[in-house]
């Protein structure tokens, strides 16, 4: 017998359990009408469904005319939609609420279009940061990052630019 926390009864744990499969589910409908838009948005590319993988839902983007980088997307831990490119990796949650969904969508999007870009920063040959951006009238916004070392030494840095531009 596991453990039990105490005053819980069967009958609560059992409404816990069906609210978290509830909860799931709906974030499973929520990433798969994400991932569908995404794919009428972009008709030309391939997407491949990978069920093998060790997360609710994957979604893979090889490298293809029209696509430079290879993309992962996917929906993990209950409620994360989740963007992977090159040494990037950001996530948006909790997907069922919609403006969330909406910016990943957005995200996604801006960047398979080549207008959104990703801008890693190295030490040492190292990458210590990457910075999900949008252009602006005045140049680009961070709109996320994703960090693996912490600060960088000003004057020890490089800079790489990801972008996906698809042929003219």
């Amino acid at each position: 017998m596991g453990f039990l926390w105490p005053f819980s009864t069967q009958k609560s744990r059992e409404r816990s359990r069906q609210k978290w499969q509830a909860h799931t589910a709906e974030a499973e409908a929520v990433a798969r009408r994400v991932f569908a838009e995404l794919a009428a948005r972009f008709p030309s590319l391939t997407m491949e469904e990978c069920p093998e993988d060790p997360v609710e839902i994957s979604i893979v983007i090889p490298e293809q005319d029209g696509c430079r980088y290879r993309v992962s997307l996917n929906l993990q831990n209950a409620d994360e939609l989740h963007l992977v490119v090159e040494n990037f990796w950001l996530e948006w949650f909790p997907c069922t609420t919609p403006r969330v969904a909406e910016l990943y969508l957005e995200a996604v999007s801006g960047f398979l279009s080549g207008d959104y870009r990703i801008i890693e920063r190295h030490l040492f040959g190292s990458r210590y940061l990457s910075l999900l951006q949008k252009p602006t009238a005045g140049g680009w916004k961070t709109i996320g990052s994703s960090n693996s070392l912490g600060a960088g030494l000003p004057g020890l840095i490089k800079t790489r630019e990801i972008r996906n531009v698809p042929p003219a």
